[in-house]
């Protein structure tokens, strides 16, 4: 099974929209189609972008770590390195793909996407992991949105508020419209839905 490691953008934007391709990829690890690696690092700081971005709610930041535990393998980092220059919580996220044996790191960053190759770890976004993916013939049996939900549904049960990520699609649309006005300033380009969120 391939394995892969996601970065935070990919998290945000995979919880948050409804659609789009990071969201995908939370269906292939869902279904059992890929292993998913992330970091106690990534997920903090996935929590970290939903609230300063998206004024999530503790329920709502509770329920997004339920979705990421159910779709991913929690590994502990066992490197330290000094890769990426530009901005150095990017080392972060090849800690995490180095230390779990990853085939693929997924994100949106550009400066993590600029090294292409990390060791044997290929680095790509997510619209260009799919289509490997979809070239070696995998991916076929990701759930549809509806199944998803049930998942997003058990990791919510304890909330009280809203749910981030269980809500029906006119929530997703307001979130979407929300996000878009507040990170404007800060998008470079980059398509959100898609691609992944901007985190750093």
């Amino acid at each position: 099974m391939i394995r892969v490691t996601a970065d935070t953008n990919i998290l945000v934007s995979g919880t948050v929209y409804a659609r789009g391709n990071p969201r995908r990829l939370l269906q292939m690890a869902l279904a059992g189609d890929i292993n998913l690696t992330v970091s106690q690092w990534i997920i903090d700081e996935m929590a970290d972008v939903l609230r300063r971005k998206f004024d999530a709610t503790p329920g709502n930041v509770a329920e997004a770590r339920g979705i990421i535990a159910a779709a991913a393998r929690i590994v502990r980092p066992s490197v330290q390195l000094d890769i990426v220059k530009e901005d150095p919580s990017d080392n972060r996220i090849l800690e995490c793909a180095v230390s779990a044996g990853s085939d693929y790191l997924v994100t949106g960053d550009k400066d993590l996407l600029r090294l292409e190759q990390y060791d044997s770890i290929r680095i790509l976004s997510v619209s260009n992991f799919l289509d490997v993916v979809r070239g070696q013939g995998r991916g076929g049996s990701s759930p549809e949105p509806t199944v998803l939900y049930t998942h997003l549904q058990k990791a919510s049960a304890q909330c009280r508020t809203a749910p981030l990520c269980a809500s029906p699609p006119a929530r997703y649309e307001q979130l979407h419209s929300v996000a878009v006005r507040r990170m404007s300033s800060v998008r470079s380009g980059v398509d959100n839905e898609n691609s992944g969120f901007v985190v750093r």
